[in-house]
């Protein structure tokens, strides 16, 4: 926080740019990225990645193709448990963007299914699926899967419907008979997890939380010297 009557020789250098990066970070994992498409630069400030890691993500995808499913973020070298808890969720695997990327001209082979590294020893190793996960498209976070899936069959819906009229007819008469905070329950959750669960199932595909923001009202009068003529 800077405070009132302050100059830049009260403040650190680094300050101002830590400030910037900070709320830039905040923005950008707020309305999360599709890593197909997303740029290097961007990258960077996902919670969890650094230059080095998103610049290990750009070549994994311009060698291997696009990513397929979160999973595949553990195959980058880098890319640890801890770093994959922190990103995964503000990270978002597009069905139209990764058709396309699939469709193009001069397709790169997908990539085979292949041990990922390690935790630790005496550890088994636990094989990357190379199949399309739908809850990858949301804003839910993989550690909360398992729950989506069971708030999905509460509802008699299925991953495949995410976005549809139909799930969120589904979802919207289950919350009126039942409260989220009985739901909760039965799922094994929280209310505020099982709300964003709610929000990742009935969001439409593609959906960009910006969308819903006011624009900017552009001046259109005189904008130049030009104008006065």
């Amino acid at each position: 926080m800077f405070g009132e009557n302050m100059t830049k020789h009260d403040v650190s250098a680094g300050a101002p740019k830590a400030a910037l990066d900070g709320v830039v970070q905040e923005c950008v994992s707020f309305v999360g990225v599709d890593i197909n498409i997303c740029s290097e630069t961007l990258m960077r400030h996902v919670a969890g990645l650094n230059v080095g890691r998103a610049r290990n993500i750009a070549e994994w995808r311009e060698q291997n193709g696009p990513f397929i499913n979160r999973e595949q973020l553990k195959l980058v070298k880098g890319m640890g448990p801890k770093t994959y808890q922190q990103c995964a969720g503000f990270i978002r695997i597009n069905p139209q963007t990764l058709h396309s990327a699939r469709s193009s001209p001069h397709p790169v082979p997908a990539m085979p299914e292949k041990p990922a590294a390690k935790k630790g020893k005496g550890k088994t190793c636990v094989n990357i699926p190379t199949s399309v996960n739908p809850l990858d498209q949301t804003c839910i976070h993989p550690e909360s899967y398992d729950v989506g899936q069971r708030f999905l069959s509460l509802v008699g819906g299925s991953a495949g419907q995410i976005g549809s009229a139909g799930l969120r007819q589904c979802v919207e008469s289950k919350v009126k008979t039942r409260s989220v905070d009985k739901l909760a329950k039965t799922v094994d959750t929280t209310p505020e997890t099982l709300k964003l669960i709610i929000d990742g199932l009935t969001q439409p595909p593609g959906f960009d939380i910006r969308q819903n923001f006011g624009q900017a009202d552009f001046k259109r009068g005189i904008v130049s010297m030009s104008d006065l003529r």
